[in-house]
């Protein structure tokens, strides 16, 4: 591939952070700076955008987010958001 999506910061098991590597430039571009608990990341099968599952609360309730990969708003999939279960 030409980009690779990776996990930065956080403490324990966690990471706060979503990166993208450009391979070729080798430029890094910050995706999902500051979301909390961020478990893992994989890439959509249309490569356009990253499957994120992630915590938004201590309480262990997991969330599914789509972060398009040319940035944008994250939409909420499944799970739990900052306002509550969906």
């Amino acid at each position: 591939g030409t980009h690779i999506a990776f996990l930065r910061g956080g403490v324990a098991q966690a990471a706060s952070g979503i990166a993208v590597l450009e391979v070729a430039s080798r430029r890094v571009r910050e995706m999902t700076a500051g979301r909390p608990w961020i478990d893992s990341v994989t890439w959509a099968p249309d490569g356009q955008s990253l499957l994120v599952a992630a915590a938004w609360t201590l309480d262990g309730n997991r969330s599914l987010l789509r972060v398009p990969a040319d940035g944008g708003d994250t939409e909420p999939l499944f799970g739990a958001t900052p306002d509550g279960i969906e």
